[in-house]
C-alpha cells in the first residue's frame, strides 16, 4: 500500500539531505496520522484544482465578450455604403473617404490637430487603422493634420506628390512617414485604381501630377493631386488647391471630368473652377472647405455665382459644419452637421 501512494505524495528534505515522502515520514507516528493527512491533502488538491478551473473559465467567458462587442463595434461602424465626408477643419482641407468593405482613405488633414477627433467620430475607438492618406499639396492647411493623424493612426499607405517644399510642417510630414516604415507612393503619372464591392464597381483615377517637380515650384497649388472616384453611377472630383492652369490641362487631355459631386479647388477661390470647367463636370453637388471669416475672402463670390449659373447645390463647411455623401452607387444622399 506504500509503494502505491507514494507517487501521489510530496517529497520533502531532511536535516541530512536526503529525500522522503511524507508517507514515510508519517508510517512511524502511526496509521491514524496518515490516513487524516492523506485525506486532507486530497481535498487540497481538490479544491485547488476546481479553483483553476473556474479562473480559466471566468477567463474565457471574459474573453470571448470581449471579442463579441469588438466584432460588434467593428460591425456597427462598417458601412453598407460608400461614405465621403468632408470634413470641418477650418481654412483647409480634409475629406474621408470610406469604403463598405472598411477601407478608409483620409485625402488632406487640415491646418491642425483637429481632424483627430473629427475622425474619432466616425469610426469605432477599437479600430485605429486607416488602409492610406492622400496628401494633395505641401501646403500646412493640407498636410499639418496629417501629421496628428500619423501619430494616432495604423496608416498603410501614402500618396503625395513628387515636389520639394521645406516648410516644418512638410519635413516633419516625411519624417513620420519614414519612421513608421509607411508605403509611400509619389503620384507623378495618370494611373487608375478599380475593384467591386459586392455587385457594384468602383474606379479611382488619378489624372495629376504627371510629372516629379524636381526643381522648385513657386506655386504649389498647381501640383494638387486631381483624382476622380466613381462607385456605380455616382462619381466625386477631387481638385486639391488645383488652379485653373490645371483645369484647362485636364479638359485639353480629353479627361473624363463629370461628375455628381466636385470639391471645389482651392477653397473657393477666384483662381479655380472656371466657366469651361463646370461646363464639362456639370456637378449636382459642389462642396467648398473653408474657415468662417477667413483672411483671404474665401469662396470668392464670383465663384459662387459661377456654381450658381450651373445649377449646382453648394453646400460649405463654414456653413453647415462637416458635409457626408452616402451612395449605394444608385442614390446618393447627403447630411450635414447643420
Amino acid at each position: 500500500m506504500v509503494k502505491k501512494l507514494n507517487y501521489l505524495l510530496p517529497t520533502h528534505q531532511s536535516p541530512d539531505g536526503h529525500g522522503g515522502t511524507v508517507w514515510s515520514s508519517l508510517s512511524a507516528s502511526g496509521g491514524r496520522s496518515t490516513e487524516s493527512r492523506i485525506g486532507r491533502g486530497h481535498l487540497t488538491l481538490r479544491r485547488a484544482s476546481q479553483k483553476r478551473f473556474v479562473l480559466a473559465a471566468v477567463i474565457f467567458v471574459l474573453l470571448a465578450a470581449a471579442a463579441f462587442f469588438v466584432a460588434l463595434a467593428l460591425l456597427k461602424s462598417a458601412p453598407k455604403d460608400l461614405r465621403v465626408t468632408v470634413l470641418d477643419v477650418g481654412q483647409g482641407d480634409a475629406i474621408f473617404v470610406e469604403f463598405p468593405s472598411g477601407s478608409r482613405w483620409l485625402i488632406d488633414g487640415g491646418p491642425d490637430e483637429g481632424v483627430v477627433s473629427q475622425i474619432d467620430r466616425l469610426i469605432a475607438i477599437s479600430d485605429r487603422r486607416l488602409t492610406g492618406v492622400i496628401l494633395t499639396h505641401p501646403h500646412a492647411d493640407h498636410v499639418t493634420g496629417l501629421i496628428h493623424i500619423l501619430r494616432r493612426y495604423k496608416v498603410e499607405k501614402a500618396l503625395l506628390p513628387s515636389a520639394t517644399h521645406t516648410t516644418s510642417e512638410y519635413l516633419t510630414f516625411l519624417k513620420e512617414l519614414r519612421a513608421q516604415n509607411i508605403q509611400t507612393t509619389p503620384v507623378n503619372h495618370p494611373f487608375v485604381w478599380s475593384g467591386s464591392e459586392g455587385q457594384t464597381s468602383w474606379r479611382w483615377e488619378f489624372f495629376y501630377p504627371e510629372r516629379d517637380f524636381t526643381e522648385p515650384v513657386q506655386d504649389l497649388n498647381a501640383v494638387s493631386v486631381v483624382s476622380r472616384l466613381t462607385f456605380g453611377e455616382q462619381s466625386f472630383l477631387f481638385m486639391g488647391d488645383a488652379p485653373v492652369e490645371v483645369e484647362k490641362l485636364l479638359m485639353a487631355e480629353g479627361r473624363n471630368l463629370r461628375a455628381a459631386v466636385l470639391k471645389v479647388g482651392h477653397h473657393g477661390s477666384a483662381s479655380s473652377t472656371s466657366d469651361d470647367f463646370l461646363g464639362v463636370v456639370r456637378p449636382q453637388y459642389a462642396v467648398i472647405s473653408a474657415g468662417a471669416g477667413n483672411p483671404f475672402g474665401h469662396p470668392a463670390p464670383a465663384t459662387l455665382k459661377r456654381l450658381q449659373a450651373f445649377g449646382a447645390h453648394t453646400y460649405r463647411t463654414d456653413k453647415h459644419g462637416w458635409i457626408q455623401f452616402k451612395t449605394d452607387g444608385k442614390t446618393l444622399t447627403i447630411s450635414s452637421a447643420r
